[in-house]
Parts: structure tokens; C-alpha cells; sequence
């Protein structure tokens, strides 16, 4: 895949621990991306998504990364270790969604709208 998470960090400070690193190994738009989160119960995975987040538009390139925290913020460029490119992006939740003893599994899915209307 072409947007692969790099480390999770569950944290119990939403606005800025807990978030999501991902990379990207192509030049890609992350509109074409969302996250998704599901738990486990007795030892199989739900397929019931519990939260979905739907990348904004903007362009990475290979190699660049994209941090996306869970909670309130507003977008901006920085970097990654002092010396990457890193996109940081918040998702707006007022509570964090990964710090609870659940098992969890975070997936990254290309997505593509299809039809789109306003009502």
C-alpha cells in the first residue's frame, strides 16, 4: 500500500499524545485515504468499524510523513525526528479512542468517493 502506519501511540492526552504515524511510500493525494479502528471480541476481529476518519486533500510525497492526532487541533506542516517532513493533521475528538485494555486494530484503506451529493 502506498500509505502504511509507521507507530501508534495510545496515550490518555488525545489533543497530543495519541495519534497515528503513517508514511508514504508513493507520491499520493491523502483524500484517497481513511482510518478506521475495530476491536477484538473473543479473539476475532468486529466488523464494525468504531471510529472512521477520512483524510483531508493534500498532497505527500514518497517519503513524507503524516501524523494524525485524535484530538482538537488545527492542521499544519512540521517535522518528524528534526529532520522529516511530517503533515500533522487532527481528527477533532474531544477523548481519546485507543488508550482503553480492548485490543485493537488500526487499518489504513484506499477509498475512492464515487458519487457525491448534496441534500
Amino acid at each position: 500500500m502506498s500509505l502504511e502506519i509507521v507507530y501508534i501511540n495510545k496515550e490518555e492526552d488525545a489533543k497530543i499524545k495519541e495519534g497515528i504515524l503513517l508514511i508514504a511510500k508513493d507520491d499520493l493525494n491523502l483524500k484517497d485515504f481513511a482510518l478506521v479502528d475495530s476491536t477484538f471480541k473473543n479473539g476475532q476481529t468486529s466488523n464494525v468499524f468504531r471510529h472512521f476518519f477520512k483524510f483531508p486533500e493534500y498532497r505527500l510525497n514518497q517519503g513524507q510523513y503524516v501524523l494524525l492526532f485524535t484530538g482538537i487541533g488545527d492542521d499544519h506542516d512540521g517535522v518528524y525526528k528534526d529532520k522529516h517532513f511530517c503533515r500533522k493533521i487532527f481528527w477533532g475528538l474531544k477523548k481519546t479512542i485507543l488508550n482503553d485494555d480492548e485490543i485493537e486494530s488500526i487499518e489504513v484503506l484506499k477509498v475512492s468517493t464515487i458519487d457525491k451529493k448534496r441534500i
